[in-house]
């Protein structure tokens, strides 16, 4: 059947350059690390949700589907892009860049019968892999010019400047020690935004990229939050602090 069909088509493409083994939760462990779930267009994530590094392979998008899904949320864009052609310049580095191509990105999947929790994931796995991608460069840095002791009142001053109230963001400052930068954002334009066009639920995507991007600096830099506004709290509590 059809099922086995895509399972051994995956098996064999990926089996000629690593490990793979039939899993219980999900079909296929790809080098140890990865569970991957085959599938077509309306293969669910509940199998594998609780489990890390897990992944849809499915084959519901082709070549002609996806080019349409670019013209069209391409076209949504311009939309966005105008209806808020009065945000500020700081509120634009955010909008134009980020959420407004993501809202038009994801409406354009729900609207080509995509599921919603799989449009949402496709958003959140962008920004897990555009995170890791930028990763490298910033361990790199921290290491080549010894900045972990120095990173939390660095990570502070580019939040105020990048994510400031001119652009939309509300914070409130516990106190924090030497080695620690705490602040609760409890206003974001992610979340404000995504809320007032209808998909609150693609704010965590946004959420996610923070914690694959900060989480890894360096060994002696801890990155923590317990709360987001994405998941319905009262703010975004984070938190980034030097051990020694």
């Amino acid at each position: 059947d059809i099922g086995n069909v895509r399972e051994t088509f995956f098996a064999n493409q990926l089996g000629n350059i690593t490990e793979i083994y039939s899993v219980k939760n999900g079909d296929f462990m790809v080098g140890n690390n990865f569970t991957f779930e085959i599938g077509g267009a309306k293969k669910g994530f509940e199998q594998i949700k609780d489990m890390p590094n897990s992944y849809i392979a499915a084959d519901d998008i082709g070549k002609v589907k996806v080019d349409k899904i670019k013209k069209n949320a391409q076209k949504r864009l311009e939309e966005l892009c105008a209806e808020n052609s009065n945000d500020s310049k700081a509120l634009k580095a955010h909008t134009y860049k980020r959420i407004y191509p993501c809202i038009a990105v994801y409406e354009t999947l729900l609207a080509e019968g995509i599921e919603q929790e799989k449009a949402v994931w496709y958003i959140r796995e962008y920004f897990q892999r555009l995170a890791k991608k930028i990763e490298p460069h910033l361990q790199r840095i921290i290491k080549l010019f010894r900045l972990e002791k120095k990173m939390p009142k660095i990570f502070l001053k580019i939040i105020q400047k990048s994510f400031g109230t001119d652009a939309g963001f509300i914070y409130e400052f516990p106190i924090s020690s030497g080695n620690e930068a705490r602040f609760n954002m409890v206003r974001c334009p992610y979340f404000d935004t995504c809320k007032r066009y209808g998909c609150p639920e693609i704010t965590m995507a946004f959420c996610d990229g923070d914690d694959a991007g900060y989480g890894n600096l360096h060994p002696k830099l801890f990155w923590g939050r317990t709360k987001t506004l994405g998941r319905g709290d009262d703010c975004c509590d984070f938190w980034l602090k030097f051990r020694e």
